[in-house]
């Protein structure tokens, strides 16, 4: 009887034993799943234009590229680290960034610039809230401003979010907005579908991203979220979808959108790239939501393209 005791209680610890290594290997798997693996790796705004634009290019050697997001600094960390072949990246490369990639022994950056974009302060349709100056949106991005009726709108608490740290739309807003430490209240969200969908259903909520996410197929603001029209104190608001506030300046979040790849790769990227800057790419561009390049950013990269063909 004793001996059958000590059998059913081994065989129970063994159980556990096996069920909690089982568990173990779930949570690796699910950890190794999520892992962001591609060729051209980065900016969550640009990965669904790029596509479009690889699609229309109607090159062989790119169709087998994967394209995926993560984040702009995500990208640019998996250039460095050799496990990218391109980054896409809504901020310009850093200094220390670069240093990292000479450290590695990699020359030959190239940077371009291929869109422009403006990120846009969206919150929920039926908020009613028309515009907001940038010293507001820094108030209420730190939690100084915690109900819609300070600034106009309707007795409601605000809910912000943020995109995370790997996020180059977030590195952007906040150098250009908040310059401190957010709200203790404000959630993070990991890619614009999902602050997307937090605004839609939340009247309270306000957020961030790049205007193309909020762009229907052709080009047209969606009517799920508000895009709020943003102003500097004693000038006149300006909207994220206005091609001569965005292109020229006027609005105060317009950004140019870029692409880093190595010299060594120029076989692969060179026509690519000479299509995006092309008439016919940055129509393309344009139709899919975003911006066309200034003369000043297309002279900077024809001094580029004229590396590349060396």
């Amino acid at each position: 009887m004793i001996h059958i005791k000590k059998f059913i209680i081994n065989l129970s610890w063994l159980f556990i034993l096996l069920s909690s290594c089982s568990q173990e290997d779930l949570k690796q798997n699910q950890t190794s799943s999520t892992t962001i693996k591609g060729d051209i790796v980065g900016s969550e705004t640009e990965i669904s234009l790029v596509k479009e634009l690889i699609k229309n290019s109607n090159i062989d050697t790119l169709k087998s590229l994967d394209v995926v997001g993560g984040g702009s600094k995500d990208g640019i960390e998996k250039l460095i680290n050799g496990e990218a072949l391109m980054a896409n990246s809504s901020v310009k490369m850093t200094g220390d960034e670069k240093s990292k990639l000479k450290e590695k022994g990699k020359k030959g950056l190239i940077e371009i610039i291929f869109a422009g974009d403006a990120v846009a302060v969206i919150t929920n349709s039926n908020l009613g809230i028309d515009s907001l100056s940038v010293f507001q949106l820094k108030k209420i991005f730190k939690g100084e401003i915690v109900n819609w009726k300070e600034v106009g709108g309707p007795d409601l608490n605000i809910q912000p979010y943020r995109r995370n740290d790997n996020s180059g739309t977030h590195e952007f807003f906040w150098n250009k907005v908040v310059q401190g430490n957010y709200s203790e209240s404000i959630i993070e969200v990991n890619d614009n579908l999902e602050l997307i969908n937090h605004i839609e259903n939340n009247k309270g909520g306000i957020g961030y991203l790049g205007v193309g996410a909020i762009k229907d197929k052709d080009g047209k603001p969606t009517d799920k979220v508000w895009a709020v029209n943003i102003f500097i104190e004693g000038d006149q608001p300006k909207s994220p979808y206005s091609f001569v506030d965005v292109v020229y300046g006027g609005y105060y979040l317009s950004r140019p959108l870029y692409q880093y790849f190595l010299y060594n790769e120029k076989e692969l990227f060179q026509d690519f790239i000479n299509f995006e800057l092309s008439e016919e790419g940055q129509q393309i561009i344009k139709e899919f939501g975003f911006f066309p390049i200034t003369e000043e950013q297309a002279e900077a990269n024809n001094v580029i393209l004229e590396k590349l063909k060396k």
